[in-house]
């Protein structure tokens, strides 16, 4: 299968950044607990989650972590209210037990670029397999923003349809022909040293783990 190659261009991307001096980032874990009860419906969720540290901007600092901070409250909140959207499918006074965990993957991590992916897998007592959630970040580190695919390529038109061959061709090679109603937009990836890789293509527990995966330039364009 031919490959599609992609140089980096995030040293390209527009807009304001934060000056930084060299440092060398950490990655910290950050515990996530929450449980919610009421009668016989029990809610957890518990599992971690990164925060980044030790860069010379606390701007940039506060900007990834506020971003991270945001799914995490939005995942115990999930938990806080899940009594209710259980109520609507278990029997009254039912003994139900929900139960979420949480764990993450940095993928890259330098002096230009953070990158992690963030997996949460719900478990309903009964069900015959989990709910996965896989949240991928690139976070820009000059600025402390999440890096879009569209930031990505920005010095690539037409990129959309270069993707979606990418993915055409990542499913012949395992011989699939999938619905396209089972497809998810095509938002979230994570970088790695050589690769760029999109993940949370489809809305299907048996591809929840597909992943496909483009090789990068060694080195970023100049610009025209």
């Amino acid at each position: 299968m031919k490959h599609f190659l992609f140089a980096a261009s995030l040293l390209f991307l527009a807009g304001c950044s934060i000056d930084i001096e060299e440092t060398h980032p950490i990655v910290e874990q950050v515990f996530l607990q929450e449980e919610a009860s009421n009668g016989g419906i029990v809610c957890t969720i518990d599992g971690s989650y990164p925060h980044i540290k030790n860069l010379s901007s606390v701007q940039v600092e506060v900007n990834i972590n506020a971003t991270l901070d945001e799914l995490a409250l939005t995942m115990k909140e999930v938990v806080r209210n899940c009594q209710e959207t259980l109520n609507d499918i278990t029997e009254l006074d039912a003994a139900v037990l929900d139960s979420t965990t949480v764990s993450y993957d940095v993928k890259l991590l330098n002096d230009k670029i953070f990158s992690v992916t963030i997996l949460s897998s719900q478990m309903l007592e009964g069900a015959a397999h989990p709910t996965n959630t896989i949240d991928a970040f690139v976070f820009d580190l000059s600025s402390g923003q999440p890096v879009t695919l569209s930031d990505y390529f920005a010095n690539t038109p037409g990129y959309e349809g270069i993707l979606e061959q990418a993915i055409v061709q990542a499913l012949q090679k395992e011989d699939m022909d999938l619905d396209g109603t089972l497809r998810n937009p095509v938002e979230k990836f994570y970088l790695t040293e050589d690769a760029l890789v999109l993940v949370d293509l489809f809305d299907v527990y048996a591809l929840k783990g597909f992943e496909v995966t483009i090789p990068l330039l060694d080195r970023p364009p100049k610009d025209s």
